[in-house]
């Protein structure tokens, strides 16, 4: 089975750990789309100690690179970017996101604490 994971900071750390790990999941490859920022550092020296593939460019813009991997499922862990439907079409849908908000309503950045500030019950 082939993975992309698109991840950020801690959380795509830790998935991709478990991804890693999890000699049960029967995952042959795994391609990382991440970003470059200061916060990320701990997720981008995981990936180059462990010598894995991943791309700092958006996956919205590397149509050919997933194309190419032929993957089976796309993981997304507090990924900055929305992901194009022409993305996820290659994995069927078959895919999982991770975020900490009640979506549409609350995307970006600190999504739990304007849902605090605007009194939502859930």
């Amino acid at each position: 089975m082939k993975v992309i994971l698109c991840g950020f900071g801690r959380a795509g750390q830790e998935i991709l750990l478990q991804l890693l790990l999890n000699g049960t999941c029967g995952i042959k490859d795994i391609l990382v789309f991440t970003h470059q920022h200061d916060e990320n550092e701990g997720f981008l020296s995981l990936l180059r100690n462990l010598n894995l593939p991943y791309s700092l460019e958006s996956i919205n813009r590397c149509l050919a690179m997933v194309e190419a991997f032929r993957p089976d499922y796309l993981i997304s862990a507090y990924y900055r970017t929305i992901i194009h439907d022409r993305i996820l079409e290659q994995v069927d849908y078959k895919a999982i996101n991770l975020h900490p908000s009640l979506l549409p309503a609350y995307r970006g950045c600190f999504s739990g604490v304007w849902a605090i500030l605007n009194g939502e019950k859930e």
